[in-house]
């Protein structure tokens, strides 16, 4: 399945962005490519378990999702979404806003 942009408008979906670590994470497999929850995890200096929960999360929206290849754990999770977007066309102003301020937050 080839990557793609994705606009965001719906409030449930902003806010399964609004986490820093979910946005560390969907940075990652941008930049490495697929990976597991314990590669994530070095990676970001996380827990593996926390890893999974927010990618599973993040899957659960449509951002990640696992490949096909591995077993269990050592299945890999790897991007839907090249890029993400969103602006004044959505559904909740006060979501927009919370992911805004985290995405501003990891900026600076």
């Amino acid at each position: 399945m080839p990557l793609s942009r994705r606009r965001v408008t719906d409030a449930r979906d902003m806010a399964a962005l609004a986490h820093p670590l979910r946005l560390d994470l969907l940075d990652l497999l941008l930049a490495h490519g697929a990976m597991t929850a314990s590669e994530a995890g070095r990676g970001l200096h996380q827990n593996p378990s926390n890893v999974s929960w927010h990618l599973r999360k993040l899957a659960e929206y449509g951002y990640v999702r696992q490949e096909d290849t591995g077993k269990g754990r050592q299945r890999p999770w790897k991007l839907v979404t090249q890029a993400l977007s969103w602006g004044d066309d959505a559904d909740d102003d006060a979501q927009a806003s919370a992911l805004l301020d985290v995405a501003v937050d990891r900026e600076v």
